[in-house]
C-alpha cells in the first residue's frame, strides 16, 4: 500500500463510529492522531518531492526542446548547402531529441498531477487532523468534567456523611443530656419526696381505689357472709352451753316443751337473730363510713394503719368499732 492509499484510508475513517467501537476512546483517538501526523509528514515530503521532480522534468524538457530546435536548424542549413546526408543525420537527431523532450514533458505533467493530488490529500489530512484535535480536546474536556463532577459528588457524599455523623453525635449528646437531666430531676423529686411526707393529694388514686373497694358490693357481700357465719357460730355455742348446764345441776327429768312455749322460743331466737344481723349491718356501715372519712383525712404516714384497720374489720366484722 503506497502513501496515497494509506492517506485515503485514514481520510475515510468515521471518527464517531471509531470512538464508539474503541474500548478506550481517548487512547484510540491519540493513536489515530499519531498515525495521521506521521502520514501528514510523509505527504508533505511527497508533495515537495513531486514538485521538485516536476520542476526538474520541466527544465530537461525545455533543454531537449532547445536541442531539437538546434538539430532542426542544422538540417535546414545542410539542405540549403545541398548536403542531403548531413540534413538526414540532423533530422534523425532532431526526432530523437524531440521524443525525449516529449517524454520529459509527460513525466513533468504526471509529477505535477501527483503533486496536486498529494497537495489536496495534505489539505484534507490537515483538516481531519484538526478535527481529531478538536474531538480529542472535547473528549478530554468531557472526561475532565466527568472527573470534576465525580470529585464534586464524592465531596458531597463525604460532607453528607460528615453531617450525618455530626447529627448522630449531636442527637446522642442531646439524648444523653436529656437522660441525665431526667435522672437529676427524678433524683431531685425523690430527695424532695424524702424531705417532706406526701399527703393524700399525691396518693388520691390509691385512696380512691381503697374507698371504692370498701364501698363495693363485694365488700357488703363479704360482710353478710361473715354475719351468717357469726350467727351460726353463736347458735352452735348456745347448743353446747345448754347440755353443760344440765350436767352441772341435779338431774331431773326434762319436761316436754309445751306447744306454746316451743313457738315462743323459736320466735325469740328469730327475733334475736334479726336484731343481731341488723346491728352487725349498722356496725359494718358505720365502720365503712369511718374508714372512708379516715381515708379522706389521712396522710401517707396514716395509710398503713388504715389498711390494717380495714383488713382487721374484714377479718373480724363482729367486733364493735371504737
Amino acid at each position: 500500500m503506497n502513501l496515497l492509499e494509506r492517506v485515503l484510508t485514514l481520510l475515510r475513517i468515521n471518527i464517531d463510529a471509531f470512538l464508539e467501537k474503541a474500548p478506550d476512546p481517548q487512547s484510540s483517538l491519540r493513536q489515530l492522531q499519531l498515525d495521521m501526523r506521521n502520514q501528514l509528514v510523509q505527504v508533505k515530503t511527497q508533495v515537495a518531492t513531486a514538485i521538485a521532480a516536476a520542476h526538474q522534468l520541466q527544465r530537461r524538457a525545455r533543454e531537449k526542446q532547445e536541442e531539437a530546435a538546434t538539430w532542426l536548424q542544422k538540417a535546414e542549413q545542410a539542405l540549403r548547402q545541398g548536403n542531403e546526408e548531413a540534413a538526414r543525420s540532423a533530422l534523425l537527431q532532431y526526432n530523437e531529441v524531440s521524443r525525449l523532450a516529449l517524454r520529459y514533458e509527460q513525466q513533468r505533467q504526471a509529477q505535477e498531477q501527483l503533486a496536486h493530488t498529494m497537495r489536496d490529500a495534505l489539505q484534507q489530512l490537515e483538516a481531519r487532523l484538526r478535527e481529531l484535535e478538536a474531538t480529542s480536546e472535547l473528549l478530554e474536556m468531557q472526561q475532565r468534567q466527568e472527573r470534576i463532577q465525580q470529585r464534586i459528588f464524592d465531596e458531597q457524599q463525604r460532607r453528607r456523611q460528615d453531617i450525618e455523623q455530626r447529627r448522630e453525635r449531636l442527637q446522642s449528646h442531646l439524648v444523653g443530656g436529656q437522660h441525665q437531666h431526667l435522672q437529676a430531676k427524678e433524683e431531685q423529686q425523690r430527695s424532695d419526696a424524702g424531705d417532706r411526707p406526701p399527703t393524700t393529694e399525691t396518693l388520691s388514686p390509691s385512696l380512691s381505689a381503697l374507698r371504692q373497694a370498701s364501698q363495693s358490693p363485694r365488700a357488703d357481700a363479704g360482710l353478710a357472709d361473715l354475719e351468717q357465719q357469726l350467727q351460726a357460730l353463736k347458735t352452735h355455742k348456745q347448743s353446747q352451753r345448754v347440755p353443760s348446764l344440765k350436767m352441772k345441776g341435779p338431774q331431773r327429768p326434762e319436761a316436754p316443751p309445751q306447744p306454746g312455749e316451743e313457738g315462743e322460743e323459736q320466735e325469740q331466737t328469730a327475733s334475736a337473730s334479726g336484731r343481731t344481723q341488723a346491728s352487725a349491718r349498722r356496725a359494718a356501715s358505720r365502720a365503712t363510713t369511718r374508714t372512708t372519712e379516715a381515708l379522706d383525712k389521712a396522710t401517707l404516714a396514716d395509710l398503713p394503719l388504715l389498711l390494717e384497720t380495714l383488713q382487721a374489720h374484714h377479718r373480724h366484722p363482729d367486733e364493735p368499732s371504737e
